[in-house]
């Protein structure tokens, strides 16, 4: 079986996604497709929500709630809600209600599943691929 493990640097932060730790065998893995990709690049086009993943990512695997989002960034509620919306609609992002609280979560299988679509045939498709280093 081919393993692929993906180092990400993020905010000086490092994330190893293996994607057999989020697919419980790679052939099975489901590839977004390439208008699904599109979608979610498209998401992550706006500062503001690039800015909001990259935050999350970083409070991985943590969270936030809304209100520190929302200090960090400065963001009105209602563009805020209307941000993190747009990242929830493209799975980039998940909530989780805690008594009074939504916490939102960078969702790591989605990024992992992305990084995939874009390296699955990074190299000639060979063996392991690290993200920021040479084939």
């Amino acid at each position: 079986m081919l393993q692929r493990t993906f180092e990400i640097i993020v905010l000086n932060k490092i994330f190893l996604l293996d994607t057999d730790i989020y697919f419980d065998n790679i052939r099975n893995m489901k590839l977004p497709t390439v208008t699904q990709s599109a979608d979610m690049f498209s998401a992550m086009g706006s500062e503001s929500r690039l800015t909001i993943l990259r935050m999350l990512l970083n409070a991985a695997p943590n969270g936030m709630t809304v209100g520190d989002i929302q200090e960090k960034t400065g963001i009105a509620n209602s563009t805020l809600s209307h941000h993190l919306d747009k990242l929830r609609r493209e799975n980039l992002v998940y909530s989780e209600k805690d008594k009074q609280w939504i916490w939102y979560f960078a969702d790591l299988k989605t990024m992992a599943a992305l990084l995939e679509f874009l390296y699955n045939d990074c190299c000639g498709g060979k063996g392991k691929v690290n993200i920021g280093n040479k084939c």
